[in-house]
């Protein structure tokens, strides 16, 4: 039986030619790639997260969805029940992160500390670099 040889994925275009092609190697490892990513967002969001009974912490969710197949998606989101809640205290950027009854001496700043855009900082601030990364880690295990 014939080895195949090593593919060297170089760009975004190289790998969804691949991906296109049904290449099983690639598909596994773009999966991964797009867990991987996805996972790190959410730590540095939960880092973020306003934090006052623990609840809206708590209620984080990741999900992968389309593992093994050309198209996988990472997904995460607050809230569940509260999603009100959630919504609001990402979007607030007046709230005091930790609350002012906790001893929260200020509003935050949005993406630095924990307050106001806990998920869409991280995720924005990860964006600029998600196709070279998932690339990047698709080929380190191919």
């Amino acid at each position: 039986m014939a080895k195949t040889p090593p593919l060297k994925l170089t760009g975004m275009k190289e790998l969804r030619k691949a991906l296109k092609a049904g290449d099983a190697k690639v598909v596994k490892a773009a999966g991964s790639a797009v867990r991987d990513v996805t996972h790190e967002t959410s730590m540095k969001s939960r880092e973020l997260v306003p934090f006052d009974t623990g609840e809206l912490s708590k209620s984080r969710e990741v999900e992968i969805s389309g593992f093994g197949t050309s198209n996988p998606i990472g997904e995460i989101t607050y809230g569940s029940t509260s999603a009100p809640y959630a919504v609001i205290q990402h979007e607030n950027e007046d709230f005091f992160h930790p609350a002012k009854h906790r001893g929260g001496t200020s509003t935050g700043e949005p993406g630095v500390t924990k307050g106001a855009k806990y998920l869409e900082a991280p995720m924005l601030a990860m964006y600029a670099t998600f196709d070279k990364r998932i690339a990047k880690l698709i080929e380190k295990q191919l």
